[in-house]
């Protein structure tokens, strides 16, 4: 494990802390979490918190891929935990519309800085077959919670996208859904 100073190092190079004060986090450095249990986390230096945010942020740079919840799912006996299947959750930008769109490049552009990687597995732009296909690929690694983030231009466009997200999406994702009744189900897809 990296020491506190590296991983000070590298936080200070490549992240953005959302509702942080800028200049006091560079000179104090982040809290890194580095156990939790139920509402409560840990930070490196042994100091216990109450989890308000619930991880909130991380989800936006890909949480959520196969991968990470295998090694999640491997390292829980280590700390006698275990986490109920429903439970793992993903994030991910949307945008209906053209991935050619600026507001589109511009996101695509910070996301692949910011990861050093390909950022069109972590976000959906198109229409409602290139959200659910996203979503499907999220299921099929386990993620049953998802969080879902406009791209939009300004607070009308976040408006309008989000709206045809609850039009358009929702009766998709609830058709899904093994609970729903035959009724439900065909109600949903407007049948």
């Amino acid at each position: 494990m990296k020491t506190k100073e590296e991983l000070n190092e590298l936080d200070r190079k490549y992240t953005l802390h959302p509702f942080t004060q800028l200049k006091k986090a560079l000179e104090e450095g982040p809290r890194f979490i580095v156990e939790g249990n139920k509402t409560r986390v840990k930070d490196i230096d042994g100091n216990e918190y109450l989890d308000a945010f619930s991880s909130m942020w991380n989800v936006s740079i890909g949480h959520g891929q196969k991968p990470v919840i295998d090694a999640i799912k491997t390292a829980l006996p280590r700390y006698q935990r275990d986490i109920d299947e429903d439970h793992y959750g993903a994030g991910f930008a949307f945008r209906f519309g053209d991935p050619n769109e600026p507001i589109v490049q511009r996101n695509d552009a910070m996301l692949s800085k910011r990861l050093n990687k390909d950022p069109g597995r972590l976000r959906a732009v198109g229409g409602t077959e290139e959200i659910m296909a996203l979503l499907a690929d999220f299921h099929a690694a386990g993620v049953h919670k998802f969080v879902l983030r406009p791209i939009a231009t300004d607070s009308q466009d976040l408006m309008h996208q989000t709206q045809r997200l609850i039009d358009e999406v929702l009766p998709e994702v609830k058709a899904l859904n093994p609970a729903t009744t035959g009724t439900e189900r065909a109600t949903a897809r407007g049948g």
